[in-house]
């Protein structure tokens, strides 16, 4: 990211005394990440990871996210195993999810949905900007309340 996009974030927050808020997208296709980065970063700070390994490592040693995109099929630790060790976790399990998935299966999305902390669902294909608009929604309003599936 370039040193402007900070300046930028840095002088917008300064306005509105807000800090920004972090995006962390898991995915195993690059051209996902792309995407959603590429639509997330000018209004989030967005970190792509490709998958669950990568991504605890990450929030072992980084700021935890406001929100977290994540796949279910991915290698190493795939979505549903990183949303229960999310979930099970006293560090994390207050960190919304939104599930970015082409898996259409209905006791798929069954399962994943019993836990607390997938907040919504979002079928692959997407339209990014119905993404973006999703995320917006739900930080605006406490991620936490809103289950919409």
């Amino acid at each position: 990211m370039s040193h402007n996009f900070y300046q930028l974030l840095r002088s917008r927050n300064k306005k509105d005394n807000r800090k920004p808020k972090r995006i962390l997208t898991i995915d195993d296709d690059l051209a996902i990440r792309v995407i959603l980065h590429n639509i997330l970063h000018k209004d989030f700070i967005s970190t792509t990871l490709s998958n669950g390994l990568e991504a605890t490592a990450w929030l072992a040693k980084s700021d935890r996210p406001d929100l977290i995109i994540s796949d279910i099929n991915m290698p190493m630790i795939d979505g549903i195993t990183f949303v229960k060790m999310m979930s099970q976790s006293g560090l994390y399990r207050d960190i919304p999810i939104i599930i970015l998935s082409g898996h259409q299966e209905e006791q798929v999305k069954n399962d994943v949905s019993l836990y607390m902390n997938v907040i919504a669902w979002i079928d692959k294909p997407f339209d990014p900007l119905h993404v973006k608009r999703r995320v917006l929604s739900l930080l605006e309003r406490g991620a936490n309340k809103a289950i919409p599936k």
